[in-house]
C-alpha cells in the first residue's frame, strides 16, 4: 500500500460560520450567521447572514481554497450594506487564525458587495464572493 500524503480538508462552511460568529461576537453584533438563514416569516426583523461553498477554489497537498457566497439580509437596505461590509472586514481579519479546528491561511473578497433583492423575504440582500484557504487535516 503507498504512503497517503494529502491531508483531508476540513468542512470549510463551518470554519466560515465560526471566523464570522467570533467576528461579530468579538464587536457585540448577534446577528445570526450560519448555512441556513431564517426566514422574513420566522422573524422579519432580523438580521441575517448565509454562507454558502459554491464552485471554484482550488487545492494543494496542505490545503484546501474554498469559494463563498456570503449573503447579508436586513430590512434596512442601508443597514444591509453596511453589514456586507463588515463582513468583508472579517473575512480579511480572520486570516492567520484558527477556527473549528482549521487555521486559516488566507483570506479574502473574490468580487465586491452587489444589492441582490431576495423575492423570497421583505428584507434587502446584499452579498459577495470570498474565498477561504483552510489548512488541510
Amino acid at each position: 500500500m503507498m504512503a497517503d500524503n494529502w491531508g483531508e480538508a476540513p468542512p470549510s462552511q463551518a470554519v466560515m460560520v465560526a471566523a464570522l460568529k467570533a467576528g461579530l461576537a468579538a464587536e457585540g453584533d448577534t446577528t445570526h450567521v450560519g448555512t441556513k438563514a431564517p426566514r422574513d416569516a420566522e422573524n422579519p426583523s432580523a438580521r441575517r447572514i448565509r454562507v454558502s461553498r459554491i464552485a471554484g477554489g482550488s487545492e494543494t497537498f496542505a490545503t484546501d481554497s474554498a469559494r463563498f457566497l456570503i449573503e447579508c439580509w436586513d430590512p434596512s437596505e442601508l443597514a444591509a450594506e453596511q453589514l456586507v461590509n463588515k463582513v468583508r472586514r472579517l473575512l480579511k481579519q480572520c486570516r492567520g487564525q484558527r477556527f473549528a479546528g482549521a487555521f486559516i491561511h488566507g483570506a479574502k473578497a473574490t468580487s465586491l458587495p452587489v444589492n441582490f433583492p431576495d423575492p423570497g423575504t421583505s428584507s434587502a440582500r446584499f452579498q459577495f464572493t470570498g474565498e477561504l484557504t483552510i489548512g488541510l487535516l
